[in-house]
């Protein structure tokens, strides 16, 4: 018992509270009082004994007051920062929540009759109160503390919202402020389904959401609001800031807000953000528009299981009045519901730059920029670079902290002799001893031999260090070596991460520790109904039976043509035995099924398969027709509606709407009420009545109702034939003249719009197609099934490895990739399934270098010296890259603008083609045998397949000085370095040029020269001659890190299994420091005089 029960409709109880209290009344409570989490006072403990908390009381007053001190022997244990699983004890969930362990870490979740995220829970179906204060400053008028007040009824999703104390001056255009009642509405918006959360679920009520709202260009207002969760009332807590500037709006403005959505986009772990443009309707008959935009940050529970579809929230009943000085808002909020939801980023994502994010706006979507970025024009080019908050003071860094701007965003430090998070920084006390005296406690994991020097904390295995907002200002967090650990598991396992470590575990149909997988029996797997195991590529895998196409459990019978000649079977039979040798009558073979029926695996009959009717149809497989989805089976109806018999003589049931609701029985609405115009039927209109206070339904201009009250029906007027559209006729009807629209067209007759039947209509699309309505068009349009190709009324089946087994090389097999089968490359061959080549078999490791007129091979080590695999007195060469698959160097040649190769030893040098311009830097693409390189010269970056030599140019804008270039054949990305001296920047794109954006600039990159990929670590590593260092970036996370300091003036770059290499043109020796520290520096000597090196190449076996 923690809080006494409710007598009457006032607001709950406090929760119990402990502490100390002195005779003045000065209190001091333990963690967790006054909340849910006091249930755990009595497991938690600052001295060693559970439920046992020792203080000391100093400096007593005359009244009574003193200071309250932990005790010497600090021994702090809450449960919620002690416990890492749910099995030690973990506390942070609600009292009225369960815990529950999973692979991304602790789950908390509500029990039934509450409502929440797990950390916070509110009774369900119960009214929320939210309470805070408003400030603004709009228009040169500056308000503190104005009351905001919000009511949420939580059952229908309706939200009450009011701020008191606007001055007449800005009253009329605060009514345009939708945020203040729209982020409620979000929160505690009604869920048509149990799977789809509200914002509430989501973030427990502690968020902070930014929003702008434009009126026009000079008229922008920003709105913060920090949402901070229940308080001990269960009322929810928020601060507002308004700031900007507003239109002046007359007193009796008078807005109606129309039924309108919101799509908010997951762009981020813990932020979503939305787009729109509201249409309000004013008293003078004209229609303002406004543009809102919002970001909302909280914090993940239960991460891994949350949804990354773009919400859908739909308000209406809206109601906006300012009566002076209070301003209500008000709506009601629910999550979907409507047409079928299309998300436009699915595909528009991929026309969005580096460091942005898809948001969908309205039936089209918007590239943004990610939180921390903001948008760069160049040349035409649209470009999402860091926004540096320490420069341009846009941080929150105490004073007695120093800013430090990471790529999207920013951390601060405690100087030396404090403590604290960055933001909040406290001076390190010492006692009478000298000894520090640390506020709060040391996180876990941790151990600090300087408490006021954070850089001198450590963290136990498995974990990092990383800025936090407690006393220390930094904590240990679990290292995700899952995702930063390049192939630590086989290729045929997955890689779990938990607090500490990781697990490989085999995938389904292998076996071994994970490490190491080998593929297991078909025996081992049990595949969907309708699908076969296949294991003749070494592996088990769930296929699709010949005469079907896509995946299982989805698989589709396939019927291509046949000429009118005997037909022949759709594949040929097999030459040798195999899997599938069958009865050649089984629907496996020839596919005699209805359409719209499958063959299914059947162990009771002889063949093992059989015809079946698919879900939605009757028959016996052969023969099949479309069966009515019936009530009484499934529960379709509205809520306000019953399934009913459709007639005496009828077995069908049917939905009808409930005494005193009009509808369809699928959408049910008061009598007289409406949400929307499409509920008054045609030429009906859905209006407020502020009388009423409630939505109801009207005739447009022109028309009346009918005796039934709800049917509109022309005004018994003649209409003069003038008012007719150009394609409608004027015609006589029931003694008055009326407009109707021509064939072909649609409307009202004094509006008609062309109409062009959809598939809905015609039914003409192929038989492997459907017919699925398509925004763009606004009608219905076919569209091929999966694995077929063709504009919907003609579809031909996409002819893959999977049928045509010789579209691989010998040396690659057909395997199954998501949705697609593709030709793949044996263990140790290299291609892209099509030719596979095998690798070198390289087992020495050395480094190759070029130096004007030579290129040199040299040692890891300064044990024994280098030496010149190739010398040309009139050559300059200065690229370098290596082919693993045939062991072979290329380089370019400035001096005769060739690219020129050799096998490693040197032997077999050629030219491998000229090029127009100078290629400073070399990239090997040894997959798809491709050679890629950037010409200062003609300013563009080109590649040449290895085989043909065909060249072509796939960058040629934007560049000034484009120099080291690298690529990553399984990301399928390629980098390069632009050494322009105005603006220093690291790019990247797809293969083909495609998707280009800037990945790193600013102070993170001053004069790059060359790039290269750290395989082990999947990093991007570059030489920084601007800041005489060696760079790296984490390509997961987008996050660079200086590697090596005081590297002089570094030029090429190459990485190996445990150092990073450079070529110093100070000191023109090949230097080398180890990875993880970076130091101590050596050097290695180079032969042949003191000319400058340039390029450098590790070689070793292929990476994979």
């Amino acid at each position: 018992w923690i809080q006494a029960p409710n007598t009457d409709d006032s607001l709950p109880s406090v929760r119990a509270q402990a502490g100390i209290v002195s005779p003045s009344g000065k209190l001091f409570t333990l963690k967790g009082s006054g909340s849910h989490q006091v249930i755990y006072l009595d497991k938690w403990t600052n001295s060693g004994n559970p439920g046992q908390f020792v203080y000391k009381i100093g400096n007593v007053d005359e009244d009574g007051s003193g200071i309250v001190e932990q005790p010497d022997i600090y021994e702090p244990d809450h449960g919620d920062s002690q416990a890492k699983s749910c099995s030690e004890g973990y506390s942070g969930c609600h009292s009225n929540a369960e815990c529950s362990d999973s692979p991304s870490g602790v789950c908390c979740t509500c029990r039934e009759t509450y409502i929440g995220n797990g950390i916070s829970c509110l009774k369900e179906d119960v009214s929320i109160r939210v309470a805070g204060r408003l400030s603004l400053n709009v228009n040169g008028i500056r308000l503190e503390d104005l009351l905001f007040e919000g009511y949420i009824v939580v059952k229908d999703g309706r939200v009450y919202a009011a701020v008191d104390g606007l001055p007449p001056s800005l009253g009329p255009a605060m009514q345009f402020l939708k945020p203040l009642e729209s982020i409620p509405g979000w929160l505690f918006a009604v869920t048509p389904e149990d799977n789809v959360k509200n914002g509430f679920q989501l973030t427990g009520g502690v968020l902070n959401q930014t929003a702008s709202v434009t009126y026009s260009p000079q008229h922008v207002v920003r709105i913060r609001q920090v949402y901070q969760g229940p308080d001990a009332f269960d009322q929810i807590r928020v601060d507002v800031d308004v700031s900007g500037r507003m239109p002046e709006f007359p007193l009796d403005l008078g807005l109606k807000h129309p039924e309108y959505e919101e799509i908010y986009t997951k762009t981020s772990p813990g932020e979503y953000r939305s787009t729109s443009t509201h249409k309000y309707q004013l008293n003078s008959g004209e229609t303002k528009e406004v543009r809102v935009e919002q970001t909302i940050q909280f914090k993940e529970n239960c991460h891994s299981e949350l949804e990354t579809t773009p919400q859908r929230i739909v308000s209406n009943r809206n109601y906006i009045t300012y009566k002076e000085p209070i301003l209500r808002i008000a709506g009601f909020h629910r999550l979907g519901g409507g047409p079928v939801f299309e998300d436009p980023c699915i595909k528009g994502k991929a026309q969005c730059v580096a460091n942005s994010s898809c948001l969908v706006d309205g039936d089209t979507f918007k590239c943004v920029c990610n939180t921390g970025f903001q948008t760069e024009y160049y040349e035409e080019e649209l470009g999402c670079v860091d926004i540096n908050e320490c420069q341009e003071s846009t941080n929150n860094c105490h004073e007695d902290a120093i800013c430090i701007n990471e790529i999207g965003s920013y951390s601060c430090n405690c100087n030396s002799g404090f403590i604290g998070d960055g933001i909040k920084c406290e001076s390190v006390k010492k006692d009478e001893s000298g000894q520090q005296q640390i506020p709060g406690s040391v996180p876990t994991r941790m151990d600090c031999q300087d408490f006021s020097d954070p850089q001198t904390c450590t963290c136990e295995q498995g974990f990092e260090i990383q800025n936090e907002n407690n006393d220390l200002g930094i904590t240990c967090v679990d290292i995700d070596e899952c995702s930063r650990l390049s192939q630590v598991c086989s290729t045929y396992a997955d890689c779990i991460n938990f607090e500490g470590g990781f697990e490989c575990r085999c995938h389904e149909g292998f076996r071994g520790d994970g490490q190491d997988c080998e593929p297991a029996g078909c025996d081992t797997i049990n595949c969907p109904a309708g699908s076969v195991c296949d294991d003749r590529s070494g592996s088990p895998q769930c296929v699709c039976p010949p005469g079907f196409i896509g995946s299982p459990p989805s698989c589709h019978p396939y019927k291509p043509y046949q000429p009118p000649q005997p037909p022949p079977p759709p594949y040929e039979p097999r030459t040798t035995p195999g899997p599938y040798s069958e009865d050649p009558t089984s629907c496996r073979v020839v596919n005699n099924c209805h359409p719209r029926a499958s063959c299914i695996a059947m162990a009771s009959v002889d063949d093992g398969y059989r015809c079946m009717c698919n879900p939605g149809y009757d028959g016996d497989g052969y023969t099949c027709t479309e069966s009515d989805l019936s009530c009484v089976e499934t529960d379709i109806c509205h809520k306000n509606a019953v399934c009913m018999s459709d007639g005496e003589q009828s077995s069908k049931y049917v939905c009808i709407c409930s005494e005193g609701y009009v509808g369809d029985g699928y959408n049910c609405f008061p009598s007289g009420q409406c949400s929307e115009d499409t509920d008054c039927g045609d030429y009906g209109v859905c209006e407020y009545n502020d009388e009423k206070e409630s939505h109801e339904c009207g005739c447009r201009k022109g028309y009346q109702f009918d005796a039934d009250g709800r049917t509109c029906i022309p005004e018994r007027q003649s209409v003069s034939c003038s008012l007719c559209d150009p394609n409608a006729s004027c015609v006589q009807r029931g003694g008055v003249n009326v407009c109707q629209c021509n064939d072909g067209y649609r409307g009202d007759g004094i509006s008609c719009v062309e109409y062009n039947p959809g598939c809905d209509t015609l039914h003409n699309c192929d038989e492997n197609a459907q017919c699925l309505y398509t925004p763009e068009a606004e009608g219905y349009r076919c569209k091929c099934n999966q694995g077929f190709e063709g504009n919907g009324l003609l579809c031909q089946l996409i002819i893959t490895c999977y049928y045509e087994p010789s579209m691989c090389d010998e040396n690659a097999r057909c395997v199954q990739i998501e949705d697609k089968f593709t030709c793949k490359c044996e263990e140790n061959f290299f291609g892209n399934g099509t030719v596979c080549k095998a690798a070198a078999d390289q087992k020495e490791e050395f480094l190759l270098l070029t130096k004007g007129g030579a290129v040199m091979r040299i040692p890891f080590t300064s044990d024994s010296p280098g030496f010149p695999i190739n010398i040309e007195e009139s050559q300059v060469a200065v690229g370098i890259t290596t082919d693993c698959v045939e062991g072979k160097v290329y380089w370019s040649d400035l001096q005769r603008n060739t690219i020129r190769r050799a096998k490693y030893d040197g032997s077999e040098a050629e030219e491998f083609l000229k090029t127009s311009g100078q290629a400073e830097g070399l990239a090997m693409d040894w997959i798809q045998r491709q050679i890629y390189w950037t010409d200062s010269v003609k300013k563009t970056i080109s590649t040449a397949n290895l085989d043909t030599r065909e060249v072509k140019v796939i960058i040629d804008k934007n560049l000034v000085n484009p120099r080291g270039i690298a690529v990553h054949p399984y990301r399928r990305k390629l980098y390069w370095s632009d050494w322009n001296r105005k603006g220093p920047k690291i790019e990247e794109s797809d293969l083909d040029g495609s998707r280009r954006g800037v990945i790193v600039s600013g102070n993170n990159v001053k004069l790059p020269n060359a790039l290269t990929i750290d395989w082990d670590r999947d990093e991007l590593c570059w030489s920084n001659a601007g800041t005489k260092t060696i760079d790296c970036m984490y390509l997961q996370t987008g996050l660079p890190q200086t590697v090596v300091n005081n590297a002089n003036y570094p030029f090429g770059v190459a990485v190996s299994a445990d150092r990073y290499y450079w070529t110093d043109w100070t000191t023109l020796k090949i230097m080398s420091a180890p990875k993880g520290r970076g130091s101590p520096i050596t050097s290695i000597d180079i032969p042949l005089g003191q000319d400058k090196p340039f390029g450098l190449a590790a070689v070793a076996p292929c990476p994979r």
